[in-house]
């Protein structure tokens, strides 16, 4: 019997499959179960990414972190992550970077993504790599890959989770829901060494999802003016496991880790 995290693999090397067979032509994006309203926030027309990493792999020394959505995409960004390609026309690059993506859910293992890190740190303002650097100095120790999952693999542009989750679209999305079986997974067998999540919406997403997990502790920091909270953290466990692997989520006004040392300290002991 697969695992979830087999389970989401499979499921999306079947779909970037027959997405190249068609050559991304036959409308591969479509989502399905998501009413035409909702689709037509999405931008269909870039190939989704649901996860970034090696999950099925050994991931014991590196850090999962959450993510809702890609986010927006646009033509130019291609062009900064692939300046070999720059001289495409539109439709041409987006075509490349579509297959680009399935050959990576395909046939990337490991030692690809490993390589492929090594790469990304040439790109002066890369995310990912900034991303490691950041976890690896707020929990004090070395990651060797950052690991990412979407809630939701398409990308858009502002895309409110709070109202999604109130829609029974949401819950019959296969995607999504591979999705979370497989942060629950994760975390009950605790496969990596941190699971983070950084903004309020990973909050109302496990909340959604009380059958898979409950909050286990809360924290909350008041700034300088005594008045508003600096720092809230928000500590999940998989239900009815207390000894998975903690899922930490932190809100602050700015899409970081806490560097302040009370707050640092406090998100390192929600792991201990």
């Amino acid at each position: 019997m697969k695992s979830n995290i087999e389970k989401l693999n499979s499921y999306w090397k079947e779909y970037f499959e027959e997405a190249i067979l068609t050559d991304f032509q036959l409308n591969p994006n479509k989502i399905k179960s998501v009413p035409e309203e909702i689709e037509a926030k999405f931008q269909t027309e870039f190939a989704p990414e649901p996860f970034y990493g090696y999950l099925t792999e050994n991931i014991s020394n590196d850090i999962l972190m959450l993510l809702i959505n890609p986010g927006e995409k646009d033509v130019n960004s291609l062009r900064i992550y692939y300046p070999e390609f720059a001289h495409l026309d539109d439709e041409s690059l987006i075509k490349m970077s579509n297959h680009h993506i399935a050959f990576r859910h395909l046939h990337w293992g490991k030692n690809d993504f490993l390589k492929r890190e090594l790469e990304f740190n040439k790109i002066p303002r890369d995310w990912r790599t900034k991303m490691k650097k950041m976890c690896e100095k707020a929990f004090k120790m070395k990651f060797d890959f950052l690991h990412t999952i979407e809630f939701f693999p398409y990308h858009s542009k502002n895309w409110k989770i709070s109202k999604a989750l109130k829609q029974e679209w949401i819950e019959q999305i296969e995607a999504t829901n591979l999705a979370i079986n497989t942060i629950h997974e994760l975390s009950i067998e605790r496969k990596p060494k941190r699971i983070i999540g950084i903004g309020k919406s990973w909050v109302e997403v496990l909340e959604h999802y009380n059958n898979l997990f409950e909050l286990v502790r809360e924290e909350k920091i008041l700034g300088p003016s005594g008045k508003n909270y600096a720092h809230r953290f928000y500590q999940f466990k998989a239900k009815g496991y207390p000894n998975s692997l903690p899922i930490v989520i932190y809100v602050a006004s700015a899409i970081n880790l806490p560097s302040e040392t009370e707050a640092n300290n406090l998100l390192n002991s929600l792991f201990s």
